[in-house]
């Protein structure tokens, strides 16, 4: 994670309009509020005013860290268009720190990716090809004699029966019942959709 302070190679990288990035970082200067119009995930745009604070990037992909009233909120620059630098005065915390922001950021994306865990006992030897699938969502909880036992998280109950769906009975899935009914309905939707096949 790094401070943005050349604007100019900022806007050669996002996709927001010409300008866009300039108007930004004049904005954090100049302690101003802007208005835009901002697309989320579902496509829908909407006009959001905010106080704007600092600017990120991360994996390539840039952010506005910025104030919505009283609350902080951070928007990528590729969904943001018809930026407006507006008259009223931007407040900008005391203690406000950009790099203590960007991990409390992190952290609460982290915790939304990892919010469903599954415990799963697993072969030895498939321990390091789990920890490249899961990275730091997976935990070992025990070394048990007939395998290791370990703890593997993600966002819902289908994500993770979805990841572990194939390693088939190389695994087992201890708990909990939402993932493992999850597996099941994998199952069968793909013998319905395989088993009976005659062209195999």
């Amino acid at each position: 994670m790094r401070a943005v302070h050349q604007t100019q190679q900022v806007a050669e990288r996002i996709g927001c309009h010409r300008g866009c990035a300039d108007d930004l970082q004049q904005a954090i200067v100049d302690r101003v509020q802007v208005r835009f119009a901002y697309g989320g995930r579902d496509r829908v745009r909407t006009t959001r005013t905010v106080a704007p604070l600092g600017l990120v990037v991360k994996d390539r992909v840039w952010y506005l860290i910025a104030l919505s009233g009283s609350e902080q909120k951070t928007y990528r620059l590729d969904r943001i268009r018809d930026l407006e630098l507006t008259a009223h005065p931007a407040v900008r915390p005391e203690d406000f720190d950009l790099a203590t922001a960007w991990e409390q950021v992190v952290h609460e994306v982290e915790a939304r990716r990892s919010s469903v865990t599954a415990v799963v006992v697993i072969p030895r030897a498939l321990l390091w090809v789990l920890r490249r699938q899961f990275g730091r969502h997976l935990e070992v909880v025990d070394d048990e004699d007939h395998g290791v036992r370990v703890s593997v998280a993600a966002h819902s109950a289908t994500s993770l029966a979805e990841q572990l769906a194939g390693w088939g009975s190389s695994i087992e899935i201890v708990s909990p019942r939402d993932v493992r009914r999850e597996l099941a309905r994998i199952g069968s939707e793909l013998v319905a959709a395989y088993g009976a096949s005659s062209d195999v």
